[in-house]
């Protein structure tokens, strides 16, 4: 069967689809550009997950190198009793058993007012307005036991009104000064008194004033007005203790005695023997390094044990070798040739990332000229080596715990001396890692590889474009033409039969 030329251009269809089969043989130049910028897109998306991984393992190393915290120096400290007291540690607190006797807790100096019937008019009396002062502690660097005084005045007018309304607005005038004080920063907030207005039972009224801080240093004294109103409320220390049972139901709920040794605001708690008073029940200068919390009194001496917390210590290490090993095993994935597949790693052409690998490989393996101790000067020496995968692992965890038990600067300077593995990694991996990085610089340059293939991507798509055009136009007029040698034929044809007719 003869094939007909004609029946290629016999539809606008037919003219479309020789157009993109000869498109297609034209498309090798983009197609080239394209896969480059996979290619280069790949890369970059593999050097950022690189830069996050070594930037984890500069984190973790820095962090066994923090001047500061000496993570090899963890310190845990433990409470026989949590029920009376907890207890943390530091760095710097020294291992031990410790005993402790909690005699009484600090607390807050409150004053209570006589109790009045709400309604009555007890302060009428008072025709003049009334000012009075409070003084607070305000520690300054220089003066530990600084006071500052806060004036308060009440208008006359306002001892017209009922008991109720008079310690009301009594309130209201001291927790506005208070207020204004730690605005203009005389006090700083932690000092403020509170002042309410409770009603114990219907109709009754009286006004209870509360430090905010605990202990003697942080006591309340007032100055009376002249017309005493302080005293006639009953809230100055001379006026005795709140004793309801003794018909003296107002004044100073707990002894605040003269000092901090008779102050009743203040804790007792007696450590290995010694007295300690206190205006906190969170005690941090008895014991180096130790910080305990009182929680309720108790007649059983309680314990506190401190002691080397070498779980901690080895947790951080576990996050520096977690995070050197995933950098490792990237590393090879990438820069080397898969011996199984034959697979070439993405960076395997770039000696940077190669000589990166076999750097962070070396340093491990090597031992510190200086240390504490000859016997510690390597990774080994502690129990830390190298499984078969090649992670870095604890070999013998037993031998590093006895390591740290005899002294901790053994293990530290492992890691953090001069020539130690933290310093060093953290040294190399800094120098890919930071702003002006060779990871930063690789991207650079891919960048500016992308920014021209997809300049050169533009000018090719409009070559593209402009043959496109051309093939569609030059098919255009050849199906004219078939057309129009198609309908000669046609007319010839009909000739033809017309003449063999005669």
């Amino acid at each position: 069967m003869a094939y007909e030329i004609s029946s290629m251009f016999s539809s606008s269809n037919s003219v479309e689809n020789l157009v993109y089969q000869y498109m297609r043989f034209e498309q090798g130049p983009k197609n080239r550009i394209l896969y480059k910028q996979d290619e280069l897109n790949n890369k970059k998306s593999i050097l950022s997950t690189l830069d996050s991984k070594l930037s984890s393992l500069f984190s973790n190393s820095e962090k066994l190198l923090d001047p500061i915290t000496d993570y090899f120096a963890v310190n845990k400290a433990s409470s026989s009793d949590e029920n009376f007291l907890t207890v943390s540690a530091n760095s710097n607190a020294t291992a031990g058993v410790f005993s402790i006797d909690i005699n009484r807790l600090a607390t807050a100096d409150t004053r209570v007012s006589r109790q009045y019937t709400s309604s009555n008019t007890d302060f009428s009396n008072i025709t003049a307005d009334q000012t009075f002062s409070i003084s607070l502690a305000h520690p300054t660097t220089e003066d530990q036991n600084n006071r500052v005084s806060i004036s308060v005045t009440i208008s006359a007018s306002t001892f017209q009104k009922s008991s109720e309304e008079v310690m009301n607005d009594v309130r209201d005038a001291i927790n506005n000064s208070i207020n204004s004080a730690v605005t203009a920063g005389t006090i700083i907030s932690e000092e403020k008194v509170s002042t309410s207005v409770v009603s114990e039972s219907e109709g009754k009224s009286r006004m209870v004033l509360r430090s905010n801080q605990t202990g003697y240093t942080n006591r309340i004294e007032f100055t009376d007005s002249s017309d005493n109103l302080l005293s006639t409320l009953g809230v100055l220390q001379s006026d005795g203790k709140y004793d309801p049972n003794n018909s003296h139901d107002y004044g100073y709920m707990t002894n605040i005695g003269t000092s901090d040794i008779s102050s009743d605001l203040n804790s007792i708690v007696k450590i290995d023997g010694l007295t300690y008073y206190r205006n906190e029940n969170k005690i941090t200068d008895a014991i180096t390094g130790l910080t305990i919390d009182l929680v309720a009194v108790t007649s059983s001496t309680q314990t506190i044990n401190v002691e080397n917390d070498a779980e901690s210590v080895k947790s951080d290490i576990q996050l520096f070798m977690d995070s050197f090993n995933e950098s490792i095993s990237y590393l090879k994935e990438k820069s080397q040739i898969n011996p199984d597949t034959l697979q070439r790693g993405e960076l395997s052409g770039d000696y940077s990332y190669k000589a990166l690998l076999s750097d962070l490989k070396g340093i491990p393996l090597g031992s510190i000229a200086s240390p504490s101790s000859a016997e510690y000067n390597s990774l080994y020496s502690i129990g830390i080596g190298f499984n078969d995968d090649g992670e870095m692992v604890f070999t013998d965890e037993d031998k590093f715990t006895q390591a740290l038990n005899t002294g901790t600067q053994l293990v530290s300077d492992i890691f953090n001396a001069t020539d130690g593995i933290a310093t060093l990694i953290k040294s190399k991996v800094e120098s890919y890692t930071k702003t002006s990085g060779i990871i930063s610089s690789t991207k650079s340059n891919i960048d500016s590889n992308l920014l021209y293939l997809s300049q050169s991507l533009k000018r090719v798509e409009d070559q593209l474009s402009s043959k496109e055009q051309r093939y569609r136009d030059e098919f255009a007029r050849l199906q004219q033409m078939m057309s129009s040698l198609n309908d000669q034929m046609g007319s010839l044809s009909m000739f033809s039969s017309g003449y063999g007719g005669y």
